[in-house]
C-alpha cells in the first residue's frame, strides 16, 4: 500500500471547525478577521497546521488499528500487522511559512538540509521498537529494501543506486 495524504502539506488549512477551534483555545490565538487569509502568526502558532497534525495522527492510527484487527489472508492465524512494514516518512524537507524561524539551512526546493531533511519511522516484523538508526537514507533506498524484504536480490538491480536498509 502507497498512502500519500495531503496532510500535513501546503495549503495549511483545516475542514475541521471543532479541531481549529480547539487549537486556537489551546495556542491562545485570534484568528484572522478576513476569511482565507494566510496566517501570519510566528514560529509553531498556527491553529490550522495543528489541526492537520491531529487528523493526519488520526488517520495513521486508524490504519494500525486495521492491521492489527484483521486476519492476514496469505497466513491463517494471523494478523496484517505481523507481516507488514509501514515506513512514514515524506517527499521533501520543510516549507516555511512567513514568519518561521529558519532552522536549518535551505528549506522546500533546496538541496541543503532543510530541503532534503525529512522524518522517516519504520515499524514491521524484525524492527525492534524505539530503536534508532543514524544512517543516512534517501527515497530511493526504499525500492533496494523492498526487493530484499520480499527475498529477492537488490544487488541484480541494474541502474539503481538506492541500497538496503534491512
Amino acid at each position: 500500500l502507497y498512502y500519500c495524504t495531503w496532510l500535513v502539506h501546503t495549503p495549511i488549512h483545516t475542514r475541521s471547525k471543532a479541531l481549529l477551534d480547539k487549537y486556537v483555545k489551546k495556542l491562545g490565538v485570534k484568528l484572522p478577521e478576513v476569511p482565507k487569509q494566510n496566517w501570519m502568526g510566528k514560529g509553531q502558532t498556527n491553529p490550522f497546521y495543528c489541526a492537520m497534525v491531529e487528523q493526519l495522527d488520526h488517520y495513521v492510527g486508524n490504519l494500525f488499528k486495521y492491521l492489527e484487527r484483521t486476519e492476514d489472508p496469505r497466513w491463517p492465524g494471523h494478523k496484517l500487522i505481523e507481516n507488514t512494514y509501514v515506513i512514514f516518512t515524506y517527499d521533501n524537507g520543510h516549507y516555511r511559512d512567513t514568519g518561521e524561524e529558519r532552522l536549518l539551512r535551505g528549506d522546500k526546493w533546496w538541496l541543503w538540509e532543510g530541503g532534503i531533511r525529512v522524518p522517516m519511522i519504520v515499524s514491521g516484523p524484525g524492527v525492534a521498537p524505539e530503536s534508532n538508526c543514524d544512517a543516512n537514507v534517501v527515497g530511493y533506498d526504499l525500492l533496494s529494501t523492498f526487493v530484499e524484504l520480499a527475498g529477492g536480490h537488490p544487488e541484480q538491480l541494474k541502474d539503481v543506486d538506492g541500497v538496503s536498509l534491512k
